[in-house]
């Protein structure tokens, strides 16, 4: 019976909702101050994937909205919070579901609070989704997987976040932009950029306070730009790059826990970046607030050598033929005993019998970069995963083929020119020292 009532509420706020825009068969309006969430979190997901325009309003600012399981998007569907509605979950399912062939959706104005129930906040497969003045809080990765021109922008803010990045682009996602969007105090990634995700933009970007990376692109990842970013106080480095072929360019970073700019990948143009002040990991008072009330502090007595701009084959990464050019880059003085200003690193760690482990860590064995797929000690027998055969055992530890990568995994023939120093850091640091003009190989 109480089924039957629902149902019938259900009917009465659709027949509301559809002779509010009776003209516009393609759009609804929903007065939120009228209807219970339920009955709200019903006619939204019923209309939506419907594929209609909606627009929710008269919800007090006061108010968060019950959502009810996931909205399910039609092709051509829009979202539009007049005054920054604001939906919350109400369980650990994700909060919106974009299927592939459901293009040209649209989201606004829409605040959005997950209560960290789940680490999946959206997945979006279709093409030319838009999010614009968006906000998530506490909240999973909104994740765009194989999706084509997809863009997120207009102040949109997440934070608080628990997921592996709050916005995550994979399985080949395309001609994606980020861009005019907020990364405060989230456990993982701002933006993760990896398997196999291509010709994509991030910019005008900005956090002040994040787990790890503002942006990450990982190995498998290319074409990719990363332009006009501000990352400040990050727990890990400010950028990093271990795919090829990406631009990285006009970025400001500074005051980060290890390196500013760190270039993995190979064939990457990085240029007129601000790079000041990183590698604070030697510091007595930083710390990093994330994610659901946990904290990250620096740790002083590490002696790892950090680096406002750092070059190394690593990550899946082989490091080699990148072009770093008309940086500025400043060392704190205070930190000048462990950091660089620009540096060139040594590449990956050799195999050997005995060695410790850890689970997705990488490492170089006969020609090619390997990555682990369990924790332990390795065995004695040399690892020898291929293209034909990825995946090997050591008699210890299992590992999978990444790449090729010839010259004992260190990095080849990588230029730096025209970088600007303006404070240098400890004497082993040779790149600090050569004149503005000098271009080294």
């Amino acid at each position: 019976m109480l089924g039957f009532f629902r149902l019938l509420a259900v009917f009465a706020l659709s027949i509301h909702v559809n002779a509010a825009k009776a003209d516009d068969a393609e759009s609804v309006a929903i007065d939120g101050s009228r209807w219970s969430d339920l009955e709200i979190s019903d006619v939204l997901k019923a209309q939506l994937k419907a594929g209609k325009h909606v627009r929710l309003f008269g919800v007090p600012s006061t108010r968060c909205v019950g959502l009810s399981g996931t909205i399910t998007f039609g092709v051509g569907a829009a979202l539009d919070g007049v005054d920054g509605v604001c939906l919350e979950a109400t369980g650990d399912a994700p909060m919106m579901d974009v299927p592939k062939g459901a293009d040209s959706v649209s989201v606004r104005n829409v605040r959005f609070d997950q209560l960290w129930k789940s680490r999946i906040f959206a997945v979006v497969r279709g093409s030319r989704f838009h999010a614009s003045n968006i906000r998530v809080r506490r909240g999973g990765a909104l994740i765009f997987s194989g999706a084509e021109s997809g863009q997120v922008d207009t102040n949109s803010r997440f934070e608080d976040g628990i997921g592996e990045a709050a916005v995550l682009l994979t399985a080949g996602s395309k001609g994606c932009r980020i861009t005019d969007a907020n990364f405060q105090r989230n456990s993982g990634f701002g933006v993760d950029i990896g398997d196999g995700a291509h010709d994509n933009e991030v910019s005008n970007l900005r956090t002040d306070e994040n787990r790890i990376e503002l942006i990450g692109v990982r190995w498998s990842s290319f074409r990719n730009i990363v332009r006009d970013n501000l990352a400040a106080h990050t727990g890990d480095n400010g950028i990093s790059i271990s795919g090829d072929n990406n631009i990285v360019e006009g970025n400001v970073v500074i005051g980060v826990r290890l390196n500013g700019i760190a270039v993995y990948g190979s064939d990457n143009i990085v240029r007129s970046n601000v790079v000041i002040g990183n590698g604070r990991n030697h510091s007595e008072d930083f710390i990093v607030h994330f994610g659901d009330d946990k904290v990250l502090r620096s740790n002083p007595s590490d002696s790892s050598v950090l680096s406002n701009v750092l070059v190394n084959p690593a990550f899946g990464g082989t490091g080699s033929r990148n072009t770093i050019s008309s940086n500025v880059v400043e060392v704190d003085r205070k930190l000048q005993d462990f950091t660089c200003g620009l540096s060139e690193g040594t590449g990956y760690r050799p195999w050997r019998v005995g060695m410790s482990v850890t689970l997705d860590s990488f490492a170089f064995a006969n020609g090619a970069i390997l990555k682990a797929l369990s924790s332990g000690k390795s065995g004695a027998v040399v690892p020898d995963c291929s293209p034909a055969h990825p995946d090997c055992s050591d008699g210890g530890a299992h590992w999978r083929f990444v790449r090729e990568f010839a010259l004992g995994g260190g990095p080849i023939s990588n230029t730096l020119c025209e970088n600007r120093v303006l404070q240098a850091g400890r004497p082993s640091c040779r790149l600090d020292v050569a004149r503005r003009d000098d271009c080294a190989r």
